[in-house]
């Protein structure tokens, strides 16, 4: 009867005491985010066991040039998981670190980010770009047969018409995702 008179503002869980007990909608919230968060100190584990992994390796096959230092991996295992980073330019959430340690696929996102990093550094500032993956696609849609997705593609490009026509730079590196295989 509760179920009635509360509005539909309650969910029932059978997983929790049979579903006898009702919650409040927000719980659904709770759960969504607390999934999101479980996810993200599992996929961080994983990257700290592969850098772990590395370690033990270099060090037992004489690679032990390629760890320049101890307390670089020792520091990973301090970083907490919601803290920021601070960088050259800005700060990273910790966690996308995550999506660098170890041998998984790295996404548009994470390519946006080294794209980023590599056009502000100073020393090459006005001398390279690293087009976003924008770029790409905006290539793949100008040479779309359909005439409304070729006209998307094409304002994408001018985007980019002016810093390569002027000459504004020296150099233009494209990150291009072929066959969904590598970058």
């Amino acid at each position: 009867m509760n179920a009635w008179l509360d509005g539909h503002t309650s969910i029932c869980d059978p997983r929790y005491n049979d579903g006898r007990d009702r919650f409040p909608l927000c719980t659904l919230i709770f759960w969504e985010k607390m999934n999101k968060v479980i996810e993200e100190q599992q996929e961080w584990k994983a990257g700290l066991e592969w850098v772990k992994e590395r370690q033990l390796e270099w060090a037992s096959t004489g690679k032990e040039g390629l760890i320049h230092n101890y307390g670089t991996f020792a520091a990973l295992e301090d970083i907490r998981l919601a803290s920021q980073l601070q960088l050259r330019w800005d700060t990273i959430p910790a966690k996308d670190l995550a999506q660098f340690l170890g041998t998984k696929w790295l996404a548009s996102d994470n390519i946006d980010q080294i794209a980023e990093r590599v056009t502000k550094d100073v020393r090459t500032w006005g001398k390279v770009m690293v087009v976003r993956t924008l770029f790409q696609e905006a290539i793949m849609l100008y040479g779309s047969s359909v005439s409304s997705i070729s006209s998307t593609g094409a304002h994408l490009l001018e985007e980019f018409k002016d810093e390569l026509v002027n000459g504004v730079v020296e150099k233009l590196y494209v990150p291009f995702n072929i066959n969904s295989n590598h970058w």
